[in-house]
């Protein structure tokens, strides 16, 4: 069997072994094992593979605040950096995770979609939750749902709903200090856009999901801005002029400070373009502040644009925690290195070797 077959039926034998029910099975009412429940995830509406029907708007903000009522609110007590954007919002969430860890700082991140496993979604201090420990998590809020429904005629809690719940639950039970969260789809009736924010970041913006967020950059650009609070810090990568024009504005409404990626935010080339590769050294300059000899391990000069931004905001995120705390901050030179040098986050233009050394590049190819 050729190497590149051997890598097609790996993957082929891994999405296999917990094959998903189909979308039309009935929601199991009791959770015994591990694939009760994932058929409890799997059997829910998803909007990420499928359109809203109807005229009725499946996205409410006040629902998901209802939901997290019956699991004690932990959105209002851990405070949150928020990261929206068309693309690069996963990537810069695991980078400004992966400091403010290294910062001694305990963590939970939440990100989608998965990859492999579902419990890729939700991680404390980059730890994913067991098989035992989410079926824990499901049967719990399973009994939670089942008890608030009553007469109820609303629909069933959605994919992301329930997948945004758990995130919650699992950090709350972890005592997290700070969760670094990506929204799921645009921003501004996002179910994560009921966090409490120390930060936002909106990475970039594009044409995506138009159905739902708007057939123009403008539009997209107002459903992104929807996570932007009074007074919370703006970190913005470099963004199209009829998207600058609506974050600027929006952000100047809310009397928020920006940075933004291009201006006080800068990546600085240490290696020459001939010399660089994807560990290659830069550094990332904030106002009069510099931080040199940076590395990460994912490719491409888009993503040393990603880790300046999660540089800012985890550095905005240990400000603001600390002075909340009256306590000087955790982040250092050498904290942001190793975070960053750390930070793991497949499918991202990664290369793989097979045993007969043939070189394999892996893509998400997501727009």
């Amino acid at each position: 069997m050729s190497p590149f077959n051997q890598i097609r039926v790996a993957a082929i034998r891994r999405s296999d072994a917990l094959k998903p029910p189909s979308m039309n099975q009935s929601l199991p009412t009791r959770i015994d094992s591990y694939q009760d429940a994932l058929n409890w995830l799997y059997a829910r509406i998803d909007y990420e593979k499928e359109r809203p029907v109807g005229q009725n708007n499946p996205f409410r903000l006040e629902r998901i605040r209802t939901l997290l009522s019956l699991i004690g609110s932990p959105h209002e007590r851990i405070p949150a950096v928020h990261i929206a954007g068309t693309k690069g919002k996963g990537s810069t969430a695991a980078m400004a995770e992966s400091i403010l860890r290294h910062s001694g700082y305990r963590t939970g991140l939440f990100t989608s979609p998965h990859i492999d496993r579902f419990e890729e979604r939700l991680r404390v201090n980059g730890v994913l939750p067991n098989e035992q420990e989410l079926t824990g998590l499901i049967g719990d809020l399973n009994q939670r749902l089942i008890a608030a429904a009553g007469d109820s005629n609303e629909r069933p809690p959605t994919f992301f709903e329930v997948s945004t719940l758990l995130a919650w639950m699992y950090f709350d039970r972890h005592r997290v200090d700070v969760a670094i969260l990506e929204t799921g789809l645009g921003g501004r009736l996002d179910c994560t856009n009921v966090c409490q924010p120390l930060v936002t970041v909106i990475t970039s913006i594009g044409l995506d999901h138009t159905h739902i967020l708007g057939s123009t950059i403008a539009a997209i650009a107002g459903e992104k801005a929807g996570i932007i609070k009074p007074g919370v810090p703006v970190i913005s990568g470099q963004l199209p002029p009829a998207a600058e024009e609506v974050v600027a504005r929006v952000a100047a409404e809310h009397h928020c400070q920006r940075i933004c990626l291009g201006q006080q935010l800068q990546v600085v080339e240490e290696a020459s373009r001939k010399e660089a590769g994807p560990d290659h050294a830069f550094a990332v300059s904030l106002g009069e502040r510099r931080f040199p000899e940076l590395q990460i391990p994912l490719a491409g000069a888009h993503q040393r644009g990603n880790a300046a931004m999660a540089t800012a905001a985890a550095l905005e995120a240990d400000h603001q925690l600390q002075t909340r705390r009256s306590t000087s901050g955790r982040i250092t030179l050498e904290t942001i290195r190793q975070g960053l040098r750390a930070t793991r986050w497949p499918l991202r233009f990664e290369w793989l070797q097979t045993r007969e050394r043939i070189p394999v590049l892996l893509d998400a190819a997501h727009n």
